[in-house]
């Protein structure tokens, strides 16, 4: 009898966890929609990943909408700012990396593959980015900086982030249906799953220094 409640405890968890994050998922498409989609994705993803954290975080009772809206509300502006960031970034390496293509040269044959390897750390601190967005406050060009750090810190965390997330996108190559319901909410999970371990990780080693200095 125990092992059988335990197995529809077990049950009913799993099924609670998959409803959210297909609910989420949901919410995220329609804020990025309501939001005018430029203006939308940057608050909605915030908002996906505030409803993962918790998720994550272990939180039994939470409430998905207020979470997702709460956050999508107010940190509209500095979502967006961060998304801006983040497309100019993008765009900016592209356009360097296609202007290098056109040309010739051994100096610009170095140049291309430097672009390229930029590309590389840029993907790599995206891992970051909305995970520490929603985890901490601190200043926009902080959240940068700070999943630079990560990357070089956590090489393992941020391999399995790689990974994961290929894992996550073959599988909707073979069953894309599931797009609709889990294709953001799933990569969202990962990576605030893994990020969240990193960070403490992180806080655990400052407050071990922290009284080492105390303790001297």
């Amino acid at each position: 009898m125990m092992i059988e409640n335990g197995f529809m405890a077990g049950l009913y968890r799993l099924s609670e966890w998959i409803m959210r994050l297909a609910y989420v998922n949901i919410l995220w498409l329609l804020f990025i929609v309501v939001g005018g989609i430029i203006f939308g994705m940057g608050p909605a993803t915030a908002g996906l990943f505030a409803v993962t954290r918790k998720m994550v975080m272990g939180a039994d009772e939470i409430s998905v909408f207020h979470i997702f809206w709460d956050t999508y509300r107010k940190d509209f502006k500095r979502s967006n700012i961060v998304f801006l960031i983040i497309v100019s970034m993008g765009v900016l390496l592209y356009m360097d990396h296609r202007f290098f293509q056109l040309q010739e040269g051994f100096i610009i044959y170095l140049l291309r593959y430097f672009i390229l390897g930029l590309f590389l750390v840029y993907f790599l601190v995206l891992l970051f980015i909305f995970p520490l967005f929603v985890h901490y406050q601190m200043k926009i060009i902080h959240y940068f900086r700070s999943a630079v750090i990560f990357v070089i810190m956590q090489p393992l965390v941020t391999i399995l982030m790689v990974l994961g997330c290929y894992v996550i996108y073959e599988m909707f190559l073979f069953l894309p249906g599931l797009i609709p319901f889990f294709g953001g909410s799933l990569f969202s999970y990962l990576l605030m799953r893994l990020a969240y371990m990193s960070f403490r990780k992180m806080e655990a080693r400052k407050e071990n220094q922290r009284q080492v200095v105390e303790e001297a």
